[in-house]
């Protein structure tokens, strides 16, 4: 993976005038590791959208704040406004050059398989990235899968049938599917999804109001992010 550049100024604002910051095509960020104390950023939006475009999250940055010396640092989260989908917030990590990163990478079909092209089967995707364990330098934007050998609707593609780029290593199940073909669907069955059953609105108010008398409500469910981190084994 290339090393990008990016410059940065330590960022006193306080967090009432984070929303004046973005109004000025700037973004607040933050840069953590080992070894060295938090440090609040700001960095210009345009910049960090274009390592973006050309690297990818996994990008390897040389991260220069105010005239101090280049910091080896990781784009750890990115964290994007869920309306919009805006930039808002950005994470930098510092890291060891010489220590493997446990990280995602995209994978990318490219290629035509028959089965679509022929057979007019749709082509599924049960996985968008590969979990793996590499050292930064090995680290590359996207891992391309050819999906040329799905010439029937029998035929898959698997983990283990990945040549991955030198030094990077899969943390996934090697059986785990990647990309399959599913059959067309027949035209009885398409009439099927488009007819609309007929709703009995009796029934509905009856439940309705059972669910009004327990008050019972389904739980919410948390969701976790999964982290990148360091691999401290040599």
């Amino acid at each position: 993976m290339k090393k990008t550049n990016l410059n940065a100024t330590i960022r006193q604002e306080k967090r009432k005038r984070v929303k004046e910051l973005i109004k000025n095509h700037y973004l607040p960020a933050i840069l953590y590791g080992k070894g060295i104390k938090n440090q609040n950023l700001t960095i210009k939006k345009s910049a960090l959208m274009h390592i973006l475009k050309e690297f990818g999250q996994n990008a390897l940055v040389n991260l220069k704040i105010n005239d101090q010396e280049k910091i080896l640092v990781f784009i750890k989260y990115v964290q994007k406004n869920p309306v919009n989908d805006n930039i808002v917030h950005c994470d930098f990590w510092k890291i060891d050059p010489n220590k493997k990163l446990e990280t995602e990478i995209p994978i990318v079909a490219i290629d035509s398989a028959p089965a679509v092209e022929d057979l007019q089967g749709i082509l599924i995707q049960s996985k968008n990235a590969l979990e793996v364990l590499a050292l930064p330098e090995k680290l590359v934007p996207e891992i391309q899968v050819s999906i040329a050998n799905l010439k029937t609707f029998e035929d898959k593609i698997q983990i283990k049938d990945i040549v991955l780029p030198e030094g990077i290593e899969t943390q996934n199940d090697p059986k785990e599917t990647i990309f399959s073909i599913q059959e067309p669907r027949s035209e009885k069955e398409l009439e099927e999804l488009e007819e609309k059953p007929e709703e009995n609105v009796q029934q509905v108010a009856v439940e309705k109001g059972k669910e009004d008398e327990t008050g019972t409500e389904e739980p919410a469910v948390d969701k976790k992010e999964i982290e990148q981190k360091p691999d401290e084994t040599k």
